[in-house]
């Protein structure tokens, strides 16, 4: 394999952190739904570097270790400064760099949540348990669960509302939770009960997608924790 193509996913895995700070860089400014949008955008990214990773079977610790700083950056810190905005918004009416205003407040606990992601990451790192299924909530899983909270209306979205879900995601990385793949393996069986869950998630994604776009993501994340749950309750 020549080096090029060895390097393949490491190179969309800068870019997926790019991507991650670029968005950084957006929510910042106070412009949310784009910087929304670019952590979705690494989320496919994510996908494909860990395809690509396999087509050319082009694993390597150093890609690992790299993935995981990635994805901090990417659904750890980038969708902790959008809910830290979405609560100093409340609280201030504006935000951070409308009016750069030093008071302390419950905005600073939007950063616990890549406090947690690290740790996640650390232990999957790891972990040579979760080759099969996932031990704890995904950091992209619930990345994107906080960063599509900017497209909700702001009505429903109370300070309260937002520390709840940032707290509860928090505790669902670092979890015992088992949570099933979205990978097919080989030995698995098409009919397998699992391959169903999998179908349902995928039908009910797309249906509430094409519905309610980016708004729709939280319903959808709590989809794929209700049916991890049954999914154990039935082995």
């Amino acid at each position: 394999m020549n080096i090029i193509s060895k390097n393949i996913p490491n190179l969309l895995t800068c870019l997926n952190l790019i991507i991650g700070l670029i968005s950084i860089s957006f929510s910042f400014q106070g412009n949310l739904a784009l910087g929304t949008i670019l952590i979705f955008s690494g989320l496919f990214i994510d996908f494909f570097d860990g395809f690509f990773a396999r087509l050319l079977n082009a694993y390597s610790e150093f890609g690992k270790q790299l993935d995981s700083l990635a994805d901090l950056v990417t659904f750890g810190i980038a969708p902790s400064i959008i809910v830290y905005q979405l609560i100093h918004h409340k609280i201030f009416n504006e935000y951070l760099l409308e009016n750069l205003n030093t008071d302390f407040s419950v905005a600073y606990f939007a950063f616990i949540f890549p406090v947690f992601g690290a740790i996640r990451l650390a232990k999957f790192n790891l972990d040579t348990e979760q080759k099969e299924n996932f031990i704890g909530l995904p950091i992209p899983a619930a990345g994107i669960f906080l960063a599509s909270l900017s497209f909700c209306d702001e009505k429903i979205l109370t300070t309260h509302i937002l520390l709840f879900c940032l707290f509860t995601l928090s505790i669902l990385l670092v979890s015992k939770i088992s949570l099933f793949s979205l990978k097919i393996k080989k030995h698995e069986q098409k009919k397998s009960r699992i391959n169903y869950y999998r179908i349902i998630l995928i039908i009910s994604s797309l249906i509430l997608f094409y519905f309610f776009n980016f708004v729709s993501i939280p319903i959808i994340i709590l989809i794929y924790i209700t049916l991890s749950l049954t999914h154990n309750l039935t082995k």
